[in-house]
């Protein structure tokens, strides 16, 4: 228990950078005040909900590793496959309807996932 008290904020807070990575990288600029909002909003966010179930209900957060199992691929993998194809309806609906927008997707080859999508 003593090891999951110093584990989960741990790693936590080693994933918050790079989050930040993740989210400055796609959009291209350190000067995007929205991506540092977000991110700081997320971060707290993260953080409070962490050390609260630490807290209150340890167990929770200890058999949150179990989520890895095969049975979340049941959930995962059409979820993905949704929130791909909607992504790619969107991108056709922009093309489009939004005057610049193909302009813009030659300019930004990666959109979503930096040097993936």
């Amino acid at each position: 228990m003593q090891d999951l008290k110093k584990r989960a904020p741990t790693n936590t807070l080693g994933f918050l950078p790079f989050l930040l990575l993740l989210i400055l990288s796609s959009t291209q600029s350190l000067n995007f005040w929205q991506a540092w909002t977000y991110w700081a909003i997320f971060s707290a966010s993260v953080l409070i909900i962490t050390l609260y179930f630490l807290k209150h209900d340890p167990k929770l957060i200890e058999g949150a590793p179990a989520l890895g199992s095969i049975g979340a691929l049941i959930f995962a993998i059409p979820t993905v496959g949704g929130v791909a194809w909607r992504l790619l309806d969107e991108k056709k609906f922009l093309s489009k309807n939004l005057t610049g927008y193909a302009k813009y997707c030659k300019k930004s080859r990666y959109r979503l996932i930096p040097f993936v999508w």
